[in-house]
């Protein structure tokens, strides 16, 4: 067989597909209303990861797809979240190489930033759907997120490389 690229053939593509399942299994688990606030945007969190790792691998189209499944699964307006996932794709693939020389507490900023933008893109797309805004308490998974962003990244990163992700 020939091969026409110089690079060896994708692997571990199921391990990127279970840790958004596992992500998603996270942001559906039912939590009181007072806890729901504060759960970490996990389904954003993997994508971070993933795009910030593999950048060839990660796509906006890929975040695009990932947000029409989050905004089902939250039963959001149908493009708010996957607008939001493509904006914060973009800004990680621009920003990848930044990102890779942080240490985890430094990119748990980077984090709080692009998770802001996510928030504050979903809120705004809210307001166009004629949702109420509910004051400032749709940016409390910021800080839980960049808090998770530790366990979340060292998670992912021991499983690329237990089963050869690339």
């Amino acid at each position: 067989m020939i091969r026409l690229s110089a690079h060896p053939p994708a692997e571990g593509g199921w391990v990127i597909l279970a840790s958004y399942l596992g992500a998603f299994l996270l942001m559906a688990y039912p939590l009181p209303p007072g806890l729901a606030l504060l759960r970490p945007e996990f389904v954003c969190l993997a994508m971070i990861y993933w795009t910030t790792a593999l950048p060839r691998r990660g796509s906006i189209a890929a975040a695009f797809g990932l947000g029409l499944l989050l905004d089902a699964v939250e039963r959001a307006p149908l493009g708010q979240h996957a607008l939001a996932l493509s904006v914060v794709a973009y800004l990680c693939l621009k920003l990848y190489h930044r990102m890779r020389l942080f240490s985890l507490w430094q990119q748990s900023a980077l984090i709080c930033a692009l998770l802001g933008i996510h928030q504050l893109a979903c809120a705004w797309l809210q307001g166009f759907a004629g949702i109420d805004a509910r004051g400032a308490a749709f940016l409390a998974p910021v800080p839980a997120s960049a808090l998770a962003w530790p366990a979340v990244a060292v998670l992912l990163r021991y499983l690329q490389v237990r089963y050869r992700v690339g």
